[in-house]
């Protein structure tokens, strides 16, 4: 009997012992778990019950969902994307294939309609597609223009720098670029003009994003885009992506705007599905990205025979804006509004290359290698340029790649109306040929102005023969983040608990605001608050001006 009972003690202490052994492992599995779940490590997805709504009106939202599946682990059946964004207005940028861009392509294996691998082209391209840049003086002088300051402006420039160097990043966006380089001539260089006209920049803006645009273009080189439609393959590739992988998609679908609770945190969504009402309200574990407006929102049109109307007050977000609204933690967008210079661009079809053959015989270029004209001292400071062009069915862009990748890029014998775009910086003012401002005029004007520049007063009847269709647009939102503004305005990327602001006017430290890289490098920012890592710093190298 007595053996019976310590039998039975024996297998019960086993039992008990074996039970808190489990309950014991089992409470450790959990907390791994919970901390591979934070350090975005966990194979078993994250809660399903945790639901991710996107403003997917931006690219920089769809990135931050790519980022969310494959760094996060997150189940894409949990991610709702509403809207999907124009990307009819996107423009290549100088040196924007940068180390968030080039990541995120290869995070996707993706490919372009021609079966290239994006990241392995992107990794292997050295060549620059940008032509040799020119500038035309008033009259009609034309020379190469020259990046590399005079060694007594160089060295005034560097120590400018090196003062720049030493603020805090709350006086470098406060300070204007005038101040710092006033006394050095800095503004009559060739390096600034080119800066200038390709970014945008003017002495009035603020210092913090002139020395990003130098470290982009002394650190980088402009990729060969070659045969890939830029922006709108990316937008096309990520949309692909997210649908492959089971994402909910519902491009008809807009959020227009959000309840706030009084604790600030997010309550519901009011959405608009192509025309039917319909509110989603949030539980505690959901969350709310959104596209914290675009350098191309409010963009107006204009056409050969009409100017763009003129616009106020756009709204860069309408969510943002309705976000902005009900609590100011979510930024100030109505004070990004340019009015008075909007930045502008008018792109010219060119039937059978005519113009573009005289454009280059003006600049001393050649068609096959593209064109880059800066008019340094036309009142709208304009720049032209055109892609690599041959009607020559035999002939190819030559690009080199690495030996493992042979990938030559022919230009179509059928393409014989190539593009050739300008873009102005200064609106406000009166052309040299036309008594009107450049943000008054109509398609026509503007190609005379043009052509009147490089002095093809008897060719112009001829011109107008062979170009039908000039198209404008101007942009009163693509230098905000450039401007000086209150403190205020640009929003922290995670203004309240349940919502996370990605896009073009989320502060983001080191990257240059408003680019394609700044969009992306904040779509991983917002993963990484999702999923409890850290976001990895910009490493900054120091501004070598003896490399430009």
């Amino acid at each position: 009997m007595k053996n019976d009972k310590r039998n039975l003690l024996k297998k019960l202490l086993i039992a008990g012992t074996a039970v808190a052994a489990a309950a014991t492992a089992a409470a450790v599995v959990k907390k791994v778990r919970k901390d591979n779940l934070l350090a975005g490590k966990d194979s078993k997805k994250l809660p399903r019950k945790k639901n991710i709504y996107i403003d997917g009106r931006g690219i920089s939202s769809l990135a931050a969902a790519v980022f969310l599946i494959t760094d996060g682990m997150y189940e894409p059946s949990s991610i709702h994307i509403y809207g999907l964004p124009d990307t009819s207005q996107r423009l290549v940028e100088y040196g924007s294939a940068q180390r968030s861009f080039r990541r995120l392509m290869g995070l996707m294996d993706a490919e372009t309609q021609d079966g290239l691998f994006v990241a392995d082209m992107l990794e292997n391209m050295r060549f620059s597609a940008v032509p040799e840049i020119k500038e035309s003086d008033r009259n009609g002088n034309v020379s190469p223009m020259s990046l590399k300051p005079s060694k007594q402006i160089m060295r005034a420039v560097s120590k400018c720098i090196a003062r720049i160097s030493r603020m805090s990043e709350d006086e470098r966006n406060n300070t204007s670029i005038m101040d710092c380089f006033a006394d050095v001539a800095f503004f009559e260089t060739d390096l600034y003009l080119f800066i200038e006209t390709v970014f945008s920049i003017k002495p009035e803006y603020k210092v913090s994003e002139l020395i990003k645009r130098i470290e982009l273009l002394t650190q980088s080189k402009p990729q060969a885009m070659g045969a890939l439609s830029y922006e709108l393959s990316v937008a096309g590739i990520i949309g692909e992506y997210l649908t492959r992988q089971g994402v909910s998609i519902m491009p008809n679908a807009l959020i227009n705007s959000a309840d706030i609770s009084e604790n600030g945190r997010i309550a519901a969504l009011n959405i608009d599905n192509d025309g039917t009402k319909m509110t989603i309200y949030l539980n505690k574990e959901d969350m709310l990205i959104v596209t914290a407006g675009d350098i191309y929102d409010g963009a107006s049109c204009g056409d050969f025979s009409n100017a763009a109307p003129a616009s106020e007050n756009l709204p860069l977000s309408e969510l943002w804006l309705s976000l902005s609204e009900n609590s100011s933690q979510f930024g100030l967008p109505l004070e990004l509004y340019e009015k008075e210079s909007p930045v502008m661009e008018f792109s010219i079809k060119d039937d059978d290359g005519y113009l573009l053959n005289k454009i280059c015989s003006f600049a001393d270029a050649d068609p096959k290698n593209g064109v880059s004209v800066v008019f340094s001292e036309t009142p709208w400071k304009m720049m032209l340029t055109s892609a690599p062009y041959s009607k020559n069915e035999e002939y190819e862009v030559e690009i080199e790649f690495d030996d493992e990748i042979d990938i030559p890029f022919p230009m179509d014998d059928e393409i014989e109306q190539p593009y050739i775009n300008v873009r102005c910086i200064r609106t406000d003012i009166e052309g040299d040929f036309i008594d009107k401002t450049a943000r008054t005029c109509t398609g026509v004007e503007l190609l005379y102005e043009l052509c009147m520049q490089m002095g093809l007063t008897d060719e112009w009847d001829e011109i107008l023969e062979h170009i039908d269709t000039v198209l404008i647009r101007y942009y009163p939102y693509m230098n905000a983040s450039m401007r000086t503004h209150s403190p205020h305005t640009l929003p922290s990327i995670r203004p309240c608990a349940n919502c996370i602001l990605t896009g073009a006017f989320v502060n983001t430290e080191d990257v240059p605001a408003a680019s394609l890289e700044q969009e992306i490098y904040s779509a991983q920012c917002a993963a990484n608050i999702l999923t409890g890592k850290k976001n990895r710093k910009v490493k900054q190298k120091k501004i070598n001006l003896n490399h430009i």
